[in-house]
């Protein structure tokens, strides 16, 4: 119901600008809490974010400025990445460029983090 809203809300709003306020993504895999590795699916969970909430709206608003403020949900893969896997974080980074933003495939939908 949310979704259906903010995109009927986009389509007549048409903005210029649009603020995504974290927690887009729920990665509870990287959690301090415990979590069953049966119900891990940090891929599918960010692809479900890609298909049904980032892709919609730039579809809606192709030319929108688009502002992701980083929520408790998403800091937790760097939280994982610097705290858990600094070599790892180390590589991805200072060997293949990439940055939290290109991980969760925000540059995809050309979203500035």
């Amino acid at each position: 119901f949310y979704m259906h809203v903010l995109l009927d809300s986009l389509k007549r709003i048409n903005p210029d600008v649009i603020v995504l306020n974290g927690d887009v993504f729920d990665l509870p895999e990287f959690s301090s809490y415990t979590v069953d590795p049966r119900d891990w699916d940090v891929v599918g969970r960010i692809k479900y974010a890609h298909e049904n909430i980032l892709k919609p709206i730039r579809d809606i608003c192709p030319d929108a400025q688009i502002d992701f403020i980083e929520g408790n949900h998403e800091f937790r893969l760097l939280r994982h990445l610097a705290d858990a896997t600094p070599a790892l974080r180390a590589v991805l980074s200072d060997l293949h460029g990439m940055t939290v933003s290109s991980i969760l495939g925000l540059d995809k939908f050309k979203i500035n983090y």
